[in-house]
Order: structure tokens, then sequence, then C-alpha cells
């Protein structure tokens, strides 16, 4: 559906300047997750890490651009004593998006500053795993080993918001560093058959990143 609605919204686009009319680019950049999520406790559910993905924009009038963006975004592991009580949680999450993009961008010059927004959709995969702190163990064995009580993959609405400049390095090539915040939408992240008999239960909630991004593009 939404590749459809993209090639509909291109084919209909009309360029109102000479020039170059498509772009492709390669994004890179750290991120990181910015939201807390509520647990049994409140905290972040990754460290830092890394974003990666491809961009492919067409002019549809003198400064504005739509297109389609599809990135990955990973985090490290994160080390919480606030997410469950009285135990060490380790989580990591990741993300991919596809989103269809309007960019209002300066298309003359050696530096085009621009602004984007998008929506489309996320898939994201989230891993927890608890130990019991020293002097307490899992009420149903007696014991402290770790158990991953969350290891599942959720898809829902997305939504980001960029803003960056690019510079013209040829009449095709250009290069550029933005800010880049994607929102994976709410999804419950199911618990797993070890995590339901310890007494934990599903989390649910959005997840958001944010960094840097360097891109590399070519106009054609």
């Amino acid at each position: 559906m939404l590749v459809a609605a993209f090639l509909l919204f291109v084919a209909s686009a009309r360029a109102e300047e000479s020039g170059p009319l498509n772009q492709v680019q390669l994004l890179l950049g750290p991120t990181a997750p910015t939201n807390k999520l509520g647990y049994n406790g409140q905290d972040r559910l990754g460290g830092p890490g890394v974003a990666l993905g491809a961009r492919y924009c067409r002019r549809a009038g003198p400064i504005f651009d739509v297109g389609l963006e599809i990135t990955a975004a990973g985090s490290s592991e994160h080390s919480s004593d606030m997410l469950v009580g009285n135990a060490v949680t380790k989580s990591k999450v990741g993300s991919l998006f596809v989103l269809l993009e309007g960019k209002i961008a300066r298309q003359k010059g050696t530096l085009r500053p621009w602004v984007l927004a998008g929506f489309g959709i996320h898939s994201t995969t989230l891993k927890m795993d608890v130990t019991p702190n020293a002097g307490y163990s899992w009420t149903n064995t007696l014991t402290r080993e770790t158990r991953t009580i969350i290891d599942s993959t959720k898809s829902a609405g997305a939504l980001t918001l960029q803003a960056g400049v690019d510079a013209a390095l040829s009449e095709h090539a250009m290069l550029g560093l933005a800010f880049a915040w994607y929102l994976a939408g709410k999804a419950t992240y199911s618990v797993t058959p070890d995590g339901r008999a310890s007494g934990f239960a599903d989390a649910s909630g959005p997840i958001s990143y944010a960094g840097l991004q360097f891109n590399l593009g070519w106009r054609f």
C-alpha cells in the first residue's frame, strides 16, 4: 500500500525547474533510543547505536521533493537497575522503518538547507534479559540465572522529522549532515514463557531514536 501510494504520488508530481529531478542517498550515523519505557520501573531500552539507510527523492516543485526512505536503527546493549526491581536488566532494541517523505529543500547553491517529515511503518525487535541481584532469586526456582523475559518483534505506525544541510560537490554529487528523529509507534512486545513464569507481563509503548545522519547523494 505504501509503495503504491508513493509511486502514484511521484507519477503525478510535476517538476518546475530545470536540472536533475531525482536523487538517491545513502544514510549513516550514530543514533540512540531517547524515551523511557515504563515496565516495573522506567528506563531507556538501549545504548548508543547506528542507523543505516537509503532514500530516493523526486522533485515535485521548486523547493519540494517527495521520497521514500528505508532505514534500520539499532541500539547497543543497555544495563539498568531501574526497569526491574532487585535485578539487573540488559536490553537492546532495533527498528526497521519504511517511510513516505516530503522534503522542503533549497535546490541551487553550494549549501542547501532542508527540512523533512515522513510517515510509514516500523518493525521493531525488543530483547530484555534479567538477572536477580545478589541476595535475591527467582521465586519459582530459588535460583539466580539470567532469564530472557522479552524477545519480541512487532509492527505499528512510524514518523520521522529531520533537518540538515547538503553541500554540492558537483552538479550531481552531494554530501550532507542532518539531525534525524524517528518514532516507532506504540506496540506491545510479548513476554516469553520464562518471563511469564517469573511473573512478568508484556511491555507496551512507543520507542524513539535521535542522532546525527551523514548522507552521500547522487542527483540525476
